[in-house]
């Protein structure tokens, strides 16, 4: 019998075991944000390590295999947004250290920027900014374009408004917790992204589709195979409406894909 199945399930568990457990000890101690900060570094490695890729290839069609990445990206899920309060406020308070996470992500957005062509006459809808908008924040840094940020946790805003102050950013980037249909400035975008931990992602593009300009680019984030451990597969999201132009980075632990519209009628912007 082939062990390197049990191999890789007992990794998995203890992987969800330890998030789940910093997660609660976060809560009672904020000592413990440093250690579970580690320990999305060491998540977001873990899914693009080779070896773990290739226990994905052999063991990913497992049912137990499957059912621990989907219970792990929640707790990952609900372990980030706590992170992300925590770092807010050491921002807003000026005891902020990046994390590894973070730096990485601010590195691959130097790629999403040229990909899709972002500049300072950009108009961006940020949909899941959370509560450190670190995403919308580079991006307006680096290209100067100007930002709307949207979250529907209301905790997040007062957060990220703060911290963006903080970081001088105040007059780029502004915040919302607004349904995308409630946005009274949607024709103006040029660009809508949809973050990663976003859940119900065709329910937003669908949504989109009705507020925004035919023209605007949508850049959807996701991550497919192990890369769903951190991410919402792009399997969540197919529609007849559209199609996912891909852009994969195997390096990352995330990927992107541009919703392009497969009727003149939708591209038209049904409002």
């Amino acid at each position: 019998m082939d062990k390197s199945k049990y191999e890789f399930l007992l990794s998995l568990k203890s992987l969800d075991f330890q998030i789940k457990e910093l997660g609660k000890m976060s809560e009672q101690d904020t000592y413990c944000y440093e250690i579970l900060r580690n320990k999305i570094d060491e998540l977001s490695m873990y899914v693009i390590n080779p070896r773990n890729q290739k226990l994905w290839q052999k063991w990913g069609g497992d049912q137990e295999i499957r059912e621990q990445i989907k219970l792990i990206r929640e707790s990952a899920v609900k372990a980030i947004c706590n992170l992300e309060k925590y770092e807010s406020n050491e921002v807003i308070t000026g005891g902020y250290e990046s994390s590894s996470y973070f730096s990485s992500l601010s590195e691959q957005l130097e790629e999403e920027i040229d990909t899709y062509c972002m500049n300072n006459q950009s108009y961006i809808l940020f949909i899941g900014s959370g509560a450190l908008p670190l995403s919308a924040l580079t991006i307006a840094k680096n290209t100067g374009a100007k930002m709307m940020c949207i979250d529907i946790d209301e905790e997040t805003i007062p957060l990220a408004k703060q911290a963006t102050a903080k970081l001088g950013l105040a007059a780029q980037v502004s915040f919302s917790n607004n349904r995308v249909s409630q946005l009274i400035d949607g024709d103006q975008f040029t660009h809508v992204i949809i973050a990663s931990l976003v859940y119900d992602k065709d329910r937003l593009i669908n949504e989109v589709i009705h507020c925004i300009h035919p023209e605007a680019q949508v850049i959807v984030r996701y991550g497919d195979g192990l890369k769903s451990l951190f991410n919402y597969p792009s399997d969540e999201f197919t529609s007849p409406l559209w199609k996912l132009v891909k852009h994969e980075n195997k390096g990352f632990f995330y990927d992107t894909a541009l919703i392009q519209w497969t009727s003149k009628e939708v591209a038209g912007g049904i409002r």
